[in-house]
């Protein structure tokens, strides 16, 4: 999870099977606010997911 403060603060929320994690280190927020927009570049608009999704589940069944 990325967010920003009212006040500007920046940080990161981390969680994993065992604790989650609290970043704020300008390093590692502009690594993950990196990764975050390669991956909603490959992602498929919401109605688009939900149908996808929908199509795969009634193919499960």
């Amino acid at each position: 999870m990325l967010a920003r403060l009212v006040d500007g603060t920046e940080l990161a929320h981390l969680d994993n099977q065992l604790r989650g994690h609290t970043v704020d280190g300008p390093n590692d927020l502009a690594t993950l606010g990196r990764r975050w927009e390669t991956v909603a570049g490959e992602a498929l608009p919401r109605r688009q997911s939900a149908r996808l999704i929908e199509e795969v589940a009634t193919s499960w069944t």
